[in-house]
């Protein structure tokens, strides 16, 4: 998401994961204590893999909002920052989050496939040949 003047994701006691996104350049409202990224309330749950999520503003907590129960989960990779030119942009098939593509992520997918773990590369609730696929397609170094 880019460029929202109401912030980008705001949950209602609800989870969601996010996987390769960018949410960069968003805004939350004027006298809204909510996070120009995402704003995560009590009962709410985030988990981010391989997202970028930078360059937002808000009065208070510009990347993510985050209520005391409310819960943010790095699942690797994610890069949260002021200013994005300190955030690298997501790297698809890296599972391992080193900025490159190899041997290593192609272990770890083999080692979690069949099940729903960081490996699964397009969302879809299991590490499978599509997954594979991905990861092939972006085999070297992460730009």
């Amino acid at each position: 998401m880019r460029g929202n003047q109401r912030g980008a994701i705001k949950l209602n006691s609800s989870s969601v994961t996010l996987i390769g996104c960018e949410i960069v350049d968003n805004t939350a409202e004027p006298g809204t204590t909510a996070g120009g990224g995402i704003f995560v309330p009590n009962g709410s749950t985030v988990n981010l893999t391989r997202t970028r999520i930078c360059g937002n503003t808000a009065p208070n907590s510009a990347q993510i909002g985050q209520n005391p129960n409310g819960v943010v989960n790095d699942l690797g990779g994610a890069c949260i920052m002021a200013t994005c030119d300190d955030c690298p942009l997501p790297c698809m098939g890296d599972v391992n989050a080193d900025r490159a593509v190899d041997g290593a992520d192609l272990g770890l997918m083999l080692s979690s496939w069949g099940t729903a773990g960081s490996a699964d590369l397009n969302g879809d609730a299991t590490v499978n040949g599509a997954d594979l696929g991905i990861l092939l397609s972006a085999w070297g170094p992460c730009d």
